[in-house]
């Protein structure tokens, strides 16, 4: 993590810490959303040609790391990167010039909000099961579809859809005031707080061919791509919590007596902040390696399953841990190392559960 990165947002920072996390949820991902976008956290990897900062992979995990260590806010990392990966991107890659002319400017300067909207009720990860279509008539594409647990889905103003015409699996930009729209309220989630979830309802919602994203039966690949670099680049940022995590609880057994000596002349306490500097170190390595291996042009679908995998346990593991350490003063209700937990295991579910993880690595070791 660079020191020129944190100064580069400092500003951002002091916002966020002054900006309370408590009141309505909805309200909050929204502002806090806002100000780094306002601040240009979203411009990391974008060609100058969209305004964009024209930097590598690598410099855009750095700059999130960032973010989480000094906002310690892991919704706000989960919202970004659900906006990034599964709106911003795809259109830039797949968008014709006038979606990209229409979209892109008002995605990265923040005034709108991307989702992307894939999971459904019964489906889960699994394209193969998608119950929701799009059927052409008349020039058009009628769409009807149940998604749920959709980041950002009850704030965001554009939706990515996907659905199968026949049983080709397509997306779709959906706007918010389209007719048969309906964002539903936000679920209630104990883990990642500020990433606001919620179904998203579509009744005979009827677009124009202009609304198609990329060719029809382009979907799945789309949804590789947004899963792959979700999956492992929402850790960039978790990473950055746990940096700040360890050296808080370094500072704290430190301090803690027993007999008038320090806890870590305990091997049992030293051992447990040693392997949590063990997997905070090995994370930051999963992301960095699949950030060079983009940076590249390299193939990340092993590799972002693996890491997505890995970092999901450990840092539950270290979350774990540092309740273990801090002791009875970590079940307060409304402590950081209780959210740490949930959040935890949350990122196990989020952007494709560790078991579809481990599917993946089965087939690409030619098990199934």
């Amino acid at each position: 993590m660079g020191l020129e990165i944190d100064d580069n947002y400092q500003a951002l920072y002091q916002q966020l810490n002054e900006h309370s996390l408590e009141g309505d949820l909805l309200d909050i991902a929204w502002y806090r959303f806002k100000l780094c976008a306002d601040a240009g956290l979203l411009l990391h990897c974008v060609p100058a040609v969209f305004g964009g900062h024209e930097d590598s992979f690598l410099s855009l995990c750095q700059a999130y790391e960032s973010l989480g260590y000094h906002a310690r806010d892991p919704g706000l990392t989960v919202s970004i990167h659900a906006h990034l990966w599964g709106c911003v991107f795809p259109i830039m890659m797949y968008g014709t010039e006038a979606q990209k002319q229409k979209y892109l400017p008002n995605l990265l300067n923040g005034e709108t909000l991307g989702a992307y909207a894939f999971s459904e009720p019964q489906s889960w990860s699994k394209a193969v099961n998608m119950k929701s279509t799009a059927e052409k008539k008349d020039g058009t594409y009628i769409l009807n579809a149940h998604k749920r647990f959709i980041v950002n889905c009850p704030i965001s103003q554009l939706q990515i859809v996907y659905a199968c015409v026949g049983d080709m699996v397509s997306a779709f930009i959906i706007e918010e005031e389209d007719e048969g729209v309906e964002l539903l309220d936000m679920v209630a989630t104990e883990g990642f707080i500020t990433a606001a979830m919620g179904d998203l309802m579509l009744t005979n919602c009827k677009v124009d061919q202009s609304r198609v994203l990329g060719e029809i039966g382009e979907g799945k690949e789309m949804i590789r791509f947004t899963r792959e670099m979700e999956r492992v680049f929402i850790f960039s940022g978790l990473v950055g919590v746990l940096k700040w995590q360890l050296e808080e609880i370094s500072v704290y057994v430190k301090a803690r007596k027993v007999n008038h000596e320090s806890i870590t002349k305990f091997q049992t306490v030293d051992h447990k902040i040693a392997e949590m500097r063990i997997r905070l170190d090995s994370m930051r390595l999963w992301v960095h390696h699949c950030a060079q291996l983009k940076d590249n042009n390299e193939q990340i679908t092993l590799d972002s399953a693996e890491a997505k995998v890995f970092c999901s346990e450990a840092y539950l593991k270290s979350s774990l841990a540092g309740m273990e350490l801090v002791g009875a003063i970590g079940l307060a209700s409304d402590d950081f190392f209780i959210q740490s937990i949930l959040d935890g295991m949350t990122s196990k579910f989020i952007a494709g559960s560790v078991e579809y993880q481990k599917d993946i690595i089965s087939k690409h070791l030619g098990l199934t």
